[in-house]
């Protein structure tokens, strides 16, 4: 058994991670082949505590390529020849960058980057410094036109979605996808999505048990969290009473600079705004119930009544030529549906939504045009060959480990591969 090389990069020069809460960049081209392609694998953890670090952006520096790490810290980065003299950028909210060239950490073999925590002094003057918190978020509102893209972009992006039911695994999708986004401005109706979605390629388990399709949604769920985006549809809540709730404090942001907090806290309910010195909106972690009394409740054909236990949402913007693009955005919904005759409880679910947008397209972005757009059905319901070359050198969230939960039980009968495979005809 050959023998994989892990080698420590903890230098002065650290790295912005992201302190997440949940488990999430392009024209019509053919998948790029292995051959045509370098990895490099790693881990992100923690200076200090050696935890590892969820979701900490892997990118070329200065380009609009990447990927972000998994839930315990680890990714694979498929980068394309073309920018094997770059330099491999790790950063997220709250630590300091760190770098290394291209052609260095492929030599390496696997990388276990430790960095560092932020230390800048907080009280640094920002210019937001006398805003009160109500005021800082209404301006970030109004400059949205002004921070954010409002020239199309077409992004490439990676969709995960799992399904679980009583505390066990049914279900697994991930798509490649192209998002055609023509701007921010503010919509007409924050209900009807905006961008306009192709289908690149499609892998997914067996179908779930049949009996389970009513606790499911079978619609399209990538078009309902894009439509999360509270940013690009501002449904942010505007009332006078939660804006009095609002507080704020300056705390570590992107690469050791200072970074604006906006944030409410009460019970069952966490909220925490993450504003720059620009009046951009760089991240924003929600969080609803408090797991013991539903949110909101409402009824389903079949007498079930669906109780809303817990909502998690997050989203996070990448900066590229000063302006803001979306990097990543995740839900999570956990919910108890009764039979509504009995009252009794028939069955706990929680689906994980995250989407990947690992390349943006700004220059001449292609138009998605009616024929190659994907349908507003399930996913689970377009049909594609499961197509394994295009996967292997596609920037996913990597997979976790074989012993994770959801490889185990979803694999009681047969493995994900075969599964995969299984759709080929």
């Amino acid at each position: 058994m050959n023998k994989t090389r892990t080698k420590v990069h903890n230098q002065n020069q650290s790295v912005v991670t992201l302190v997440g809460l949940l488990c999430l960049i392009g024209v019509f081209l053919p998948a790029v082949s292995a051959a045509q392609t370098r990895t490099v694998s790693g881990k992100v953890i923690d200076y200090e505590t050696g935890e590892p670090l969820a979701y900490a952006t892997v990118a070329i520096l200065d380009q609009p390529f990447g990927t972000i790490t998994n839930l315990a810290g680890e990714f694979d980065f498929h980068i394309p020849i073309k920018y094997g003299q770059g330099q491999i950028v790790f950063s997220s909210l709250g630590y300091v960058n760190f770098s290394i060239p291209v052609q260095e950490a492929v030599l390496q073999g696997q990388l276990l980057v430790r960095l560092r925590p932020g230390e800048i002094m907080l009280d640094e003057v920002l210019v937001t410094e006398d805003l009160t918190a109500a005021e800082l978020l209404k301006i970030a509102l109004a400059r949205i036109e002004v921070n954010y893209a409002m020239a199309p972009v077409l992004m490439d992006g990676f969709y995960r979605d799992t399904k679980k039911a009583n505390d066990e695994y049914v279900g697994l999708i991930e798509a490649a996808v192209k998002i055609y986004d023509k701007d921010y401005r503010r919509p007409r109706d924050p209900t009807k999505l905006r961008e306009r979605v192709a289908l690149v390629e499609l892998r997914r388990t067996m179908d779930y048990d049949y009996g389970l399709e009513k606790y499911f949604n079978q619609y399209n769920m990538l078009e309902d969290l894009l439509l999360e985006n509270f940013v690009k549809y501002r449904t942010f809540n505007t009332t006078r009473e939660f804006y009095n709730l609002l507080q704020r404090q300056q705390v570590v942001g992107y690469n050791n600079q200072p970074i604006n907090l906006v944030y409410l806290y009460a019970k069952g309910y966490s909220l925490k705004i993450y504003i720059d010195d620009h009046y951009g909106i760089r991240k924003i972690i929600f969080g609803w119930g408090d797991g013991q009394d539903p949110i909101y409740s409402y009824h389903k054909p079949g007498n079930v009544e669906n109780r809303v236990m817990r909502v998690d949402k997050e989203i996070e913007f990448q900066e590229l030529n000063g302006k803001l693009y979306l990097k990543y955005i995740a839900a999570r919904y956990q919910n108890h549906w009764y039979n509504r005759k009995t009252g009794v409880l028939e069955l706990t679910t929680e689906r994980d939504q995250a989407l990947l947008i690992n390349q943006l397209e700004v220059d001449d972005p292609e138009w998605i045009g009616n024929n190659k757009k994907m349908k507003r059905y399930g996913l689970q319901f377009q049909h594609k060959a499961y197509n394994k070359a295009f996967w292997a050198s596609y920037n996913t969230i990597k997979a976790m480990p074989l012993d994770n939960k959801i490889q185990l039980d979803l694999e009681k009968l047969i493995t994900l591969e075969e599964q995969f495979e299984s759709f080929d005809k």
